[in-house]
C-alpha cells in the first residue's frame, strides 16, 4: 500500500496542530512548521476541512484547529480524507509473467502476505490517534 506525499504532510499538519489543541492555528503558521508552501498547504487544509478534521475561523485573530479532540483524532481518518481511494494490495500485481516457473508459489504465497500485512495496516490506523501517533514518532 502507497500513500501519496500529500498525505504524510497531512499527518504532519494534524500533529502538529494536536500539540496546539484547542488554539487557532494560521496557514502560515502551519506552512512554516510542516514545511511546505502556502499554496500546496491550502490544498491539504481544504481536504481535511471537507472531511471535518478542521475547523477555521475567519477574520483577524481567525485560523484552523483540529474538530475534535487529539485523543479522537484517528490517522485512519487522516489517510482517507487526503488517499483519492486506500485499496488493499492489487491481487497479482508482484507476479513477473518471464520469471521462471519455479518462483511462481512465492509470488502466490506474496500475495498472501502482504494482503494481511496491509489489512494489519488498516486496523492499526484505524486504532491509532493523532496524538498516540505524535507522541511516539515526532
Amino acid at each position: 500500500m502507497n500513500f501519496n506525499m500529500t498525505t504524510g504532510y497531512a499527518v504532519g499538519v494534524m500533529a502538529y496542530m494536536s500539540q496546539s489543541y484547542p488554539q487557532l492555528k494560521t496557514a502560515k503558521e502551519i506552512a512554516e512548521e510542516v514545511g511546505v508552501t502556502p499554496l500546496y498547504l491550502i490544498k491539504i487544509l481544504h481536504r481535511l476541512l471537507d472531511a471535518n478534521l478542521l475547523s477555521s475561523e475567519q477574520g483577524r485573530y481567525g485560523g484552523y484547529r483540529l474538530s475534535k479532540e487529539p485523543e479522537k483524532t484517528f490517522i485512519y481518518d487522516i489517510v482517507i480524507a487526503m488517499e483519492k481511494r486506500v485499496q488493499p494490495y492489487a491481487k497479482g500485481r508482484r507476479v513477473n509473467e518471464t520469471a521462471p516457473a519455479i518462483t511462481t508459489p512465492w509470488f502466490v504465497a506474496s500475495e498472501s502476505y502482504f494482503r494481511i500485512l496491509e489489512s494489519k495496516l488498516l486496523i492499526e490506523m484505524k486504532k491509532t490517534t493523532i496524538q498516540e501517533f505524535y507522541n511516539q514518532y515526532m
